[in-house]
This record gives C-alpha cells, structure tokens and sequence, in this order.
C-alpha cells in the first residue's frame, strides 16, 4: 500500500528501461549506475542504455557478465573504464517509441511489452511494485495519491503522471575510458 510518495531523485533509467535486460531483481551482480547519455559518446536520442558495473575476477560476475551482459539481445558494446568498473551498452532501437516516452516522462503510455518487463522485474519486492505499478497505471491510483499529496484528484488526472520525468543531467555520465599504454603510445 502506498502511504508516502517518493521526494528524492532516483534514477529513472535503472527502473524504466534496465528491466528489458531481463536481469532479475536481487541478483548479487548490481549495476554501479545506469544512464542514458555518456558524454562524448551517446547522446540521450542515441537509444543506448549505458551500464556501469565494478569489474570483478571472480567466477560469479565472470558467469554473470557472459550470461546476462555479453549474452543479452540488447548489447552492443563494451568499455573499461579508469575506475575498475565497466560500461555495458545496449542498444535499445527496438524499443523506439518506449524510448522516447520515457524521455518525455509519460511512462503510463509506455507500451504493454515494457510495461510486463518493469512489473516482472520488480514482482518480488511488494514494496517497489506498487510504486512502479503506479507510475505505469496511474488512473488505478489518482485517488490514493491525492489523499496522500492533499490536492484534488481531478489535478492529478490533468497531469496524467505519477513520477516526474528524468532528469537528463542526472541520466548522464561523464567516465572516462581507460587508456592504454603500449611501448610509450598511447592508445585508447
């Protein structure tokens, strides 16, 4: 049951397009962040899903990133970055129109297709479900929200939306790619 709405910033790309990786939620893997534009690389147009994982040597993230990153439909490319971690990039054109809803923050006209993967991803923590099910259904919710936020149901309903839109400047990062350096070349 939803009792409070949620007053910070969270980062819309990891709860809106990550699940169509179709990576379970409570993996022991997580990603470091997630962001839909990477500074002189990809702008947020570009369609890409930029995910940032710690690299690690063991055999539980080596069979992780086989299965789930290297392996998923989605991806398209691999960085190292400077800080031990590395971004993972999926290219999500075959989700188009879901992209650009998603920009604009109208994530209740996201497409049913979407819609199952965000609800199938979070259908484990009851917790988060209804929240996510609110952002996407939100005329199932209008009146819960307006009790809790002391306004009038029919200003919600002129708004449409339940969760406010990305915040493009939080959706972006600005890492580095790790250099390497070969015979006194630099070479990236």
């Amino acid at each position: 049951m939803i009792k409070s709405v949620y007053n910070e910033y969270f980062q819309k790309s990891r709860v809106f397009l990550y699940p169509a990786l179709k990576i379970p939620k409570g993996v022991s893997v997580t990603p470091v962040g997630t962001y839909t534009s990477w500074t002189g690389h990809y702008e947020h147009e570009d369609k890409r899903l930029m995910c940032v994982y710690h690299i690690r040597d063991d055999k539980e993230f080596k069979t992780f990133e086989k299965a789930k990153l290297f392996g998923n439909p989605l991806f398209e490319d691999f960085y190292e970055l400077e800080d031990d971690t590395g971004m993972y990039i999926f290219n999500f054109t075959d989700f188009t129109e879901d992209w650009s809803l998603y920009l604009e923050g109208k994530y209740s006209k996201i497409g049913s297709r979407l819609k199952v993967l965000i609800l199938d991803h979070f259908s484990k923590s009851k917790s988060y479900y209804v929240y996510m099910d609110s952002y996407l259904n939100p005329e199932l919710y209008y009146e819960i929200y307006s009790r809790i936020l002391e306004c009038d149901k029919k200003i919600l309903e002129a708004v449409g939306e339940l969760c406010d839109k990305p915040d493009l400047e939080k959706e972006t990062t600005a890492v580095e790619v790790k250099s390497l350096e070969v015979s006194g070349f630099n070479l990236i």
